[in-house]
This record gives structure tokens, C-alpha cells and sequence, in this order.
């Protein structure tokens, strides 16, 4: 949705800052107004890619031993 007299415009994914931008920029990137927040930005998505691996291995963890379990004496 467009109104007339305001440019397109994107905000920072960190601290919300307006970015007025003029190309389309790289698909799957998020727009971010600094260098900070661009740091900042990172160590959330490692953190985030962290947690998921650490919940996906203890997943695993847990559901093999009782899938054996099951199979042996189930």
C-alpha cells in the first residue's frame, strides 16, 4: 500500500529505524541501519541457529534410546 508523499521505505530489523531504500536489495537479507545492528543482528541469528541444533540433538538424544527401547522389549 502506497500513499502519496511518503518514499518507499523499509525498517531496521534490530532497532526499527525507518531505511529509505532505493533498489530491492538481496533477497533473504534483513535490512539493518548500521554496522551495530548489523552485529547485533548476527549474534541473534546464531543464537537462534544455536538453540534450534541444541533442540534438534537432544531430540534425537531422547528418541533413539526409547525407539530401541520399544523395538527390544515393546
Amino acid at each position: 500500500m502506497s500513499v502519496e508523499g511518503l518514499e518507499e521505505h523499509k525498517h531496521c530489523a534490530v532497532c526499527g529505524a525507518v531505511i529509505s531504500h532505493k533498489d530491492k536489495g538481496k533477497p533473504g537479507k534483513a535490512y539493518v541501519c548500521s554496522e551495530q545492528c548489523s552485529k547485533t543482528y548476527d549474534k541473534r541469528v546464531k543464537k537462534v541457529k544455536r538453540i534450534k541444533l541444541l533442540w534438534y540433538l537432544s531430540t534425537f538424544i531422547v528418541l533413539v534410546p526409547l525407539a530401541i527401547l520399544a523395538l527390544l522389549f515393546g
